[in-house]
């Protein structure tokens, strides 16, 4: 209350204040112009007549600054900040529509000792075959993988449709994209955990879950190839957290999202 008390009496004085020194303005071009003397001292006439017109178009922007622009440049300026605050709350490192190329993968697998993949199926990164391999070859290393369940109809028919593809494309594409991984962990010499899930829905977007960070990727709806963002949240921000605790909930067998294909012995407590 006191505050905007303030900022009224500021902008009141501010104004009386213009309005003084645009009558100041306006009362030396009339003396210049209407004053014998300044006839017989020509040298004084034009500066006068310039001060008087140099403060009224002052006085009209400074107006104008303080009845309009102010309030506008102000809100933008909140509006800025906010948006800044938003973005340090979600620690946003990048985003990208290069999704293989706009993103430090090698840097995040070289730092990782757990990495969670949650995406609907694809090519297992062939471009990053060394950085798996190399993840997959330390000790002490924890790998999920995480894909729609091939066998339920319904996940795979709403995949086909969202991908343009036969129902038996995606779902040959999913046991390809499990099988090559599993190939590339069971050869590893390292003492890494690795586990399959299957989800009993469609993805809605695929996540990637490193030590430190998380990529995030959207799906498209309409056809054709797009340059599809992908965004980096650091560990600590609001996204990070997000995708974390949703995760945690699809593993959690109690909520029949997901269930451990591999290995099959082992129970999720």
């Amino acid at each position: 209350m006191t505050k905007g008390i303030f900022e009224e009496r500021t902008s009141l004085r501010t104004i009386l204040a213009a309005i003084l020194i645009g009558l100041l303005g306006v009362l030396l071009i009339s003396v210049s112009e209407n004053i014998h003397w300044f006839e017989e001292h020509r040298g004084w006439k034009a500066p006068i007549r310039e001060l008087g017109g140099i403060l009224v178009a002052t006085v009209t922007v400074a107006l104008l600054w303080e009845l309009y622009a102010k309030r506008a440049f102000l809100e933008e300026l909140m509006a800025a900040a906010h948006i800044g605050e938003d973005v340090r709350a979600a620690r946003l490192l990048n985003i990208t529509n290069n999704f293989m190329r706009g993103i430090h993968w090698d840097e995040f697998f070289r730092k990782a000792n757990k990495l969670t993949i949650f995406f609907s199926y694809g090519n297992p990164w062939k471009d990053y075959g060394e950085e798996l391999h190399n993840l997959a070859a330390r000790h002490n290393t924890q790998v999920q993988l995480m894909l729609p369940d091939p066998e339920d109809e319904k996940v795979i028919i709403e995949l086909a449709r969202r991908f343009g593809e036969t129902p038996d494309e995606v779902k040959q594409g999913i046991k390809k994209t499990e099988r090559e991984f599993r190939e590339l962990f069971s050869a590893s010499k390292g003492s890494i955990q690795f586990a399959i899930w299957y989800l009993s829905f469609a993805p809605v977007f695929s996540y990637y879950i490193f030590d430190d960070v998380v990529v995030l990727t959207l799906y498209k709806h309409r056809r054709g190839r797009v340059a599809i963002p992908a965004f980096v949240f650091e560990k600590g921000g609001k996204l990070y957290d997000f995708i974390n605790e949703e995760h945690e909930a699809i593993i959690n067998e109690s909520n029949q999202l997901a269930r451990k294909v591999f290995p099959a012995n082992e129970k999720t407590a």
